[in-house]
């Protein structure tokens, strides 16, 4: 009898660790999707930090730059599988890591503020317009234009006069 107590025990205590590191995991994502765009890194640290710190690339949704004391080194998120398939990834800002490309936010409008996504500005579809670009709001695409003289950049989120390597200034 006292076996089946035990067991009884064992597996109440196993499903309360599972469903409570369910929750857990729900939240992590739940936060990530809130983060405030304001804490997405525009430009890398001097020195290095404990948090690895990953920019979007200017253009392409499938490039970003790993920062290391200061310094962008640029990645790629296209990679082939085991048959040699090539996976292209976006880059997610929020996440810090090649996603796929419905949940980076890259290309399409993330979402809509209700559900966790601030407004974000997305590159044109066509690269060689660097005065336009697109406001998210509430999901939807806005055509924005930079003043004369400036290109959008997808890493600064902001018109700037040099978007070569990520810099803002």
């Amino acid at each position: 009898m006292k076996a089946i107590h035990v067991i009884t025990i064992v597996f109440v205590a196993s499903w309360i660790v599972v469903i409570a590191d369910r929750d857990f995991d729900q939240d992590k994502s739940q936060s990530i999707r809130e983060k405030a765009l304001d804490e997405i890194p525009t430009e890398c640290p001097l020195r290095d930090t404990n948090d690895t710190v990953h920019l979007a690339h200017e253009t392409d949704c499938t490039k970003f730059y790993k920062c290391s004391w200061g310094k962008r080194y640029l990645f790629d998120c296209r990679w082939k599988n085991d048959e040699g398939k090539e996976i292209i990834l976006h880059f997610n800002k929020w996440t810090q890591n090649c996603d796929w490309p419905w949940e980076a936010g890259c290309i399409d409008c993330p979402g809509n503020e209700k559900n966790g996504y601030p407004s974000v500005k997305i590159s044109h579809e066509i690269n060689n317009t660097c005065t336009q670009y697109y406001q998210c709001i509430n999901g939807e695409k806005q055509l924005r234009y930079c003043s004369s003289g400036l290109c959008f950049s997808a890493t600064c989120q902001d018109c700037v006069l040099s978007r070569t390597g990520g810099n803002c200034n």
